[in-house]
């Protein structure tokens, strides 16, 4: 029920709540349960909105 309630409101997966949880959970014990949907929030956000070098990427791309 709680994943559900904070993924309204968060725009994250009900699942992808659970995973943090257990995840950061095991990384920093009890503490890591307390922040894991604040963790979980500020990871998705770097990734989303994380300027992305295109040339980069091509220049990676036409190596291969």
């Amino acid at each position: 029920l709680t994943p559900m309630l904070f993924s309204e409101k968060l725009n994250l997966d009900p699942f992808s709540i659970l995973v943090a949880i257990v995840v950061f959970g095991g990384l920093l014990g009890f503490w890591g349960v307390v922040l894991a949907i604040p963790l979980a929030t500020f990871v998705k956000t770097i990734f989303t909105k994380w300027p992305v070098n295109h040339e980069y990427l091509k220049s990676i791309k036409n190596k291969t």
